[in-house]
Order: C-alpha cells, then structure tokens, then sequence
C-alpha cells in the first residue's frame, strides 16, 4: 500500500498510527455526514411536495372560466400563485443541488474509506510497531530495557484480564437468560395446563443452567489466573430438574410461581453481585493497561 511505504521504522510507525486517526476522523464526518444527507433528503421530497400543490393551485386558476374572472375583475390570485410556483422551484433547485453536493461528498469519503481498510491499516500497523520495536531491542540500552520491562508488565495484566473478560461475557449471557425466565413466569398462565408451555419453560430452565454453569467455569478459570475471588457459596448452578419439578408439581399456584421466581432471583441476585466484582477488577486492570501501551506508544514514537 503505497500510503505506508516510506524508510525507517519511525516513519513508518508514524504513518500507520496516523493512517488510523485518519480513518477515525473519516469515519466521524461519515456519521454527520450521513445525518446532514439524510435532512437533505427529506427537504427535496417536502419541496416537491410544496411545488405540485402550487402548481396544481396555478392549473386550476388556469382554466378558462377561471381566467375569464380573473381578467374581468382584476384578481391577482393567479399572478401571486404563479410567483409562488416560481419561487418554490427555486428552492427546489437549490435544495436538490445541497443533496447532490451532499451524496458527492459520501462518494468521495466511502472512496478514502475504502483505501484506508481496517484490515490494511491494523495489519500496517502491527507490521509497522513490530518493526520499530525491532530496531529499539537492536539498537539496546535504557529504551531497550525500558520496553522489555513493559511488555512484562503488559503480559502480566493480560494474563488476567482476558478471563475477566470471559467471565463478564458468560456472566451477562446468565442474567439474560434467567431474565427470560422471570418474564415468562409473569405470563400469568399455569403452565401446567399447556404441555407445549411445560416443554419451553423446561427448556428454557435447561438453557439457563448451561449459562450458570458456563459462568461458573469462568469464574474457576479467574482463580487459575490469579485474580481474586468472592468467597461466597454460589446457589447451585444444576438445578433445572428440581426447579421444574416444583413448578410443575402439586400444591397452589400462586405459591409454585411464587417459589420458582425467588429461586430464579436469588440465582440473578448472585451473578451481579460476581459480576460487580469482575467488572472492578477488569476496569482496574484496564485502566493500567491503556496507560502502559501510552508509556509503550510514548517509548516508540521516539
């Protein structure tokens, strides 16, 4: 790509990191431009509009026995609607030129957008810090270091901060669908009575304990990767058949629904009370991570 080929690695790097705020900036004005082209739009249609109802106006003043009145008493009606038609023309053109001048514009973007690809320009990029990172290792002494030292520290948080990551993903796929299972309980109807009901509130049980137990894996996973945990006893994760039975038994109704969704709630009650906790740890983490690729960044552009 012609755009990234210059010398040295510093040139290059600059170029790439660029490249990237160039696409962010373009990809900004595509918004607002998008917005301004959609008001455009709308302005030409309501101006078409305005210019047929005057012209029709013109036409009706325009037939004979309309203009015989007009000639014989002097009426201007049909020389003021006339001038209307002219001067909602005029907008229109003027309003369809904006529009035009609008959409050559987002042609002309989507064209710089589709040069600077973020395929391109990450690969680019990655090439482009890799080199550098090269000639800082190559060249050696306190920036050498510097950067070994980083990257540790950069390994280090990563280590942790991608099973956080995994953790809040499963743990937010959890709450969705024990959610599901609150709504369907507020049906009000007795599942009981409907077998094809009975089937999906059994399977919609199912689906949430395979979410609680993913999370749960997560979570072990966090221990793995030295993160801290709550040392609180989760409620059990495998508890669809037993769950389902109790809805489904004996007994007043009100009660089983009552029953099944302060189970459900104590479950969602849990996983956000984990999830507070991983997402404190993973900002914390992150937060120091965005500040060691800036020292990172910083140590490169030099």
């Amino acid at each position: 790509m012609k755009r990234f080929a210059v010398t040295s690695a510093a040139e290059r790097l600059r170029a790439a990191t660029a490249a990237v705020a160039e696409r962010d900036r373009l990809v900004r004005m595509k918004s607002q431009l998008a917005s301004d082209l959609s008001g455009a739009e709308q302005r030409v249609v309501q101006l078409e509009q305005r210019l047929g109802r005057e012209q029709m106006d013109v036409d009706r003043l325009s037939r004979a026995a309309h203009r015989f009145l007009n000639d014989l008493l002097g009426n201007t009606q049909l020389s003021r609607e006339q001038r209307e038609v002219a001067e909602a023309a005029a907008q229109l053109r003027e309003a369809i030129g904006a529009r035009d001048a609008l959409r050559a514009h987002a042609r002309n973007l989507e064209a710089r957008l589709a040069v600077l690809t973020p395929d391109a320009i990450a690969g680019e990029l990655r090439a482009a810090r890799a080199a550098k990172e090269a000639e800082v290792v190559e060249r050696g002494g306190p920036p050498a270091a510097a950067l070994q030292e980083l990257d540790v520290r950069l390994e280090s948080i990563d280590i942790e901060l991608v099973p956080l990551q995994d953790a809040l993903a499963s743990g937010h796929l959890a709450l969705a669908k024990l959610a599901e299972i609150i709504t369907a309980l507020e049906v009000g109807d007795d599942v009981r009575e409907s077998r094809k009901q009975a089937s999906a509130t059994r399977a919609l049980a199912g689906e949430a304990q395979a979410r609680l137990l993913g999370f749960g894996r997560a979570l072990d996973d966090l221990a793995t990767s030295g993160a801290e945990r709550v040392n609180e006893e989760p409620p059990a994760a495998a508890f669809a058949d037993g769950w389902i039975g109790a809805l489904l038994g004996s007994g007043d109704r009100g009660s089983r629904i009552a029953a099944a969704r302060e189970s459900i709630a104590l479950r969602i009650e849990y996983v956000r009370a984990k999830l507070t906790s991983v997402r404190t740890r993973h900002d914390e983490l992150a937060v120091r991570r965005t500040a060691l690729v800036g020292e990172r960044d910083e140590l490169l552009a030099q």
